[in-house]
Parts: structure tokens; C-alpha cells; sequence
């Protein structure tokens, strides 16, 4: 046990320091968008920080650039609660694909749904605007 304790207060400095390396910009950018957020994660990678949280008991995950740009937002729904018109297209267009996830995400240029699917060793990411047409779609073959 006496081992671990060297790398127990390592690892919460780690995790205090990568905190506090979060530029103000962002903090506040943040705390404004999102001032009733609670349980936050954050993350760094390639000049974009990334935001897991709270909000509503509902988790959403946001990104911000180096001078606190907010860029997106993305949260899980329910299948069952896309548009009509989208689930109608998913039952037509991929019926042998099951939905593995539904989310939706939002930035200032944009508002559409994700879509994860996946039929026999294939994965579908299908984009969808808010009026249900498909703005795009990505496939990949899932390896064993």
C-alpha cells in the first residue's frame, strides 16, 4: 500500500495541475454558455478543449478554442425522439441497420442530428439536418 501513495498524490496533482492549466478565456466563455453545468471533465487536444458535463441530468459535451470560441455542443436523445421524418428515412434507408446512437449537436453554423448504425461488421455515421435530409454520411468497416 505504501507504494501507491507516491502515485495516488501524483496523480491528483496531475489532475489539479491540468485544471488549472485551462486558460481564462475559456473558463469564462464556459461558465457564461453554460452557467448551471455541474460534474465537469475536461480535456486538451490539438488547440481544442473539450468540455464533459451536466446539465438537467442530461450529459453533454461542448468545445471551445485556445481563446474560449465556443464551437460545438452535443448531446444523447433518445431515438424516439428525432423527427418524424428522419426516423421514417432510417426505416426506408438503412431497415437492416440497427441504431446504435442518437446525438445531437449544435454550433453557431449548424444544428443537426448524429446517427450511429451498424448491420454485419459495418458502421454508418449519417448526419442529418433538422429538416431530415442527410448531409452526410460515413461509413467504416468494423475489424475483428
Amino acid at each position: 500500500m505504501k507504494n501507491y501513495i507516491p502515485f495516488i498524490i501524483l496523480s491528483l496533482l496531475f489532475c489539479c495541475q491540468k485544471q488549472q492549466d485551462i486558460p481564462e478565456l475559456v473558463k469564462k466563455a464556459f461558465e457564461t454558455k453554460f452557467s448551471e453545468a455541474k460534474h465537469l471533465k475536461w480535456t486538451y487536444e490539438n488547440g481544442i478543449w473539450e468540455v464533459s458535463f451536466y446539465k438537467n441530468s442530461q450529459k453533454y459535451s461542448s468545445t471551445f478554442d485556445e481563446q474560449g470560441r465556443w464551437l460545438e455542443t452535443e448531446h444523447d436523445i433518445n431515438k424516439n425522439n428525432l423527427p418524424l421524418i428522419i426516423l421514417e428515412n432510417l426505416q426506408t434507408s438503412y431497415e437492416k441497420y440497427e441504431v446504435d446512437d442518437v446525438a445531437f449537436v449544435e454550433s453557431n453554423e449548424r444544428e443537426f442530428y448524429e446517427i450511429e448504425l451498424e448491420f454485419e461488421g459495418k458502421d454508418i455515421e449519417v448526419l442529418y439536418n433538422k429538416e431530415g435530409h442527410v448531409v452526410k454520411e460515413y461509413i467504416n468497416e468494423i475489424e475483428d
